[in-house]
This record gives C-alpha cells, structure tokens and sequence, in this order.
C-alpha cells in the first residue's frame, strides 16, 4: 500500500478541508485519502497529516462468507471482476490484465483488498497499476519487465528530496568455524576436508576491509546447494522467489521444493505447482504427516497426540531429498543432526 504525507501551518485555513476520510492528490498524480489516527500537532505549530491511496477502500468492504472462485475456465481478470464486483460503491473497475491463468481462489470473512492481494500472490511478477485520474478509478494488473533499463528513476537536485542510508555491522562475519554433531574433542569439525584448518574465511579484500571478526556456526547439520536455510521463516511464494535466481546457475541435478504449511488444501497446492512449472522449476512437494499409534489421530506435524496425550506416533518427513519415517512407534530411526534439522523447519 502506498502512503503520503505532508503538512501545513497550524493556521491555515485550507486545514478545514484536511479532515479524515477526505481525499487528496498530490502535485496532480494519484488520489490519496486523509486517515486520522496519524494526525499530530508538532511543537513548531504545524498539523501532519498521513494518507493511504485509495486502492485502500477496497478494506471497507468484505467477501462475507465463504467463496471459491477459478479453476478451469476462469482465468486471472474473471476472479479480480468478481472481487470488484462485491463493492457496495464501484469505485474500481479492472482496466487491463496481463495474466490468463486458471487458479483456483477461496476466501472466508476477507476485505476485498486482501482478496486482491491473494490473486498476485501464485503469479510471476505481477505489479498492480491504478489510475485515478477517472472515475470509477481503473486498477490494471501487469507483469513487471525485469529486463532492460527502468524508465523511473530518483535523481538528486532533480526529484530526491532526501535519503537515508543505514549501515548495520552486526551481523558481519569474516571468519566462521563450522560445527557439526558431537562435544568437546569429538564435536565435528570441517579440518578433515579443509587442509587441516577449522575455519573458512573471507577473500583478503574483505578482510583488509573490516579485519578479522569471527564466529561459530554450531548447528549440527548444514545446508544444501542454493536452498534457502530451513529456519527462514518465509512463505512457499518468497522462497520460490528467492531460489529462482541461481536455478540456472545449477547444470547439475537440482529440485526446488518448499514445506507447504496449508493442511490438506489441495486446490492451494494445485497453484503452487503451477506457478513453479511457469517459473521452469522441478518442483518438490514436502507434506509431513504425523499418526498416532494409539487412537489413530493423525495430523500434518506433531509431538504429542492432542486427542490421546500419547507420545507413540509415527511420523514422515523428508530429509536429504527423501521420504523417510523420523519416528516410528515413539522412536526415532534418524540421527541427532537430521532431528535437530527437522526440529527447525520452517520454510523446507
């Protein structure tokens, strides 16, 4: 969502048109409307105000109940009409889409603005286009070139009022020491397989630069090829996203996969897969399952039966690229480190 703001001297009188709710547009471009929990009165005298494009009506109002919409013979403008269509003020009209693809939707009690949100999400690239220089404002929704210069474009003393620039050193680390399964003298280490040295470190440019500034990485397994680290608490979309850029850089064997947290919501799985075949993935499909021995409950993940209390489950999870059972009646048939790995899951 995009937001504005601005201010005026506490005495003028063009403050009397400045109150909630009512729009503005700024330098002649898009439409904004005043939002009032952001109004504040500043020790020099003047009002702030903050605003909301107007794309932000579509939250006052709901799908109300329960709504499937897609699939076959529905294609991408078909299900953003109907969102728009439940608006108890037709301030939008879809104007353009650049996507025909067949995905299935479902939303219960949400805004239509969070509706709108949840059509981008299985696409590939899509920006979100509005004019409202008309009304009923047009929304259009295309797909973001990525290749060739940008045409928009900040310059200083031209449209850049001001910048700010952050710099973080916390997390620099130029040399780390490895730690796998194991204490002590017999805790794992990378020696064996790193010229008898325990640490891998930053070319010398980088270390001339911040020095030699070390730590310890003491998980007891590592990650593999260009996959996103298992404890990124990130979604199935953004991990798609970020492994994308070095799919072609592997001429080896590769799979993408992702952990779908969604229980049992095939049509959602169905999406997903979709949207990876368009991306050129071979896509990989983690669903764990957890049973329990005893009364027979089973559920996506757990550790302790919430029907029985009983800790005697058999479980499934995948783990270096297989199926496999981590637990079987209670008992575990994978090593610490690969426990230790599935205990940390999140995005895998």
């Amino acid at each position: 969502m995009w937001y504005f703001y601005f201010s005026l001297p506490y005495g003028d009188s063009k403050n009397e048109y400045c109150k909630p709710f009512y729009y503005v547009r700024p330098d002649g471009g898009e439409l904004y409307r005043i939002m009032p929990e952001t109004l504040s009165v500043s020790e020099s005298g003047g009002i702030s105000y903050q605003c909301e494009h107007v794309l932000a009506t579509l939250i006052d109002n709901v799908l109300f109940g329960y709504h499937v919409v897609g699939n076959l013979g529905v294609y991408t403008a078909d299900v953003i009409r109907y969102i728009l269509d439940h608006q108890l003020v037709k301030n939008w009209v879809l104007d353009e889409c650049d996507f025909r693809n067949q995905f299935e939707y479902g939303w219960e009690q949400e805004s239509l603005l969070s509706a709108l949100f949840s059509v981008l999400s299985p696409l590939s690239s899509p920006m979100i286009v509005t004019d409202t220089t008309v009304y009923p404002w047009r929304l259009s929704l295309k797909k973001l070139v990525t290749t060739g210069r940008p045409e928009m474009y900040v310059r200083r003393r031209y449209n850049m009022t001001s910048y700010t620039r952050g710099r973080d050193p916390q997390n620099i680390v130029t040399r780390l020491y490895p730690l796998g399964y194991g204490e002590g003298i017999n805790q794992l280490n990378i020696k064996g397989v790193n010229d008898g040295v325990p640490y891998i470190q930053s070319p010398k440019e980088i270390t001339d630069k911040y020095g030699i500034i070390e730590n310890v990485s003491d998980r007891e397994y590592v990650s593999n090829s260009f996959h996103c680290h298992v404890t990124e608490d990130i979604t199935p979309i953004q991990k798609q996203d970020l492994e994308y850029r070095f799919w072609e850089l592997s001429n080896g064997g590769k799979i993408q996969y992702v952990k779908y947290p969604i229980d049992y919501n095939i049509e959602a799985i169905k999406t997903l897969i979709r949207r990876a075949m368009e991306m050129g993935f071979y896509e990989g499909v983690n669903l764990s399952l957890a049973y329990c021995d005893d009364c027979g409950h089973q559920e996506l993940e757990m550790d302790v039966c919430p029907k029985c209390g009983s800790r005697n489950l058999t479980k499934i999870d995948r783990m270096n690229g297989y199926l496999a059972y981590s637990r079987v009646h209670g008992d575990t048939r994978l090593s610490d480190a690969k426990m230790a790995e599935i205990a940390e899951r999140k995005s895998m």
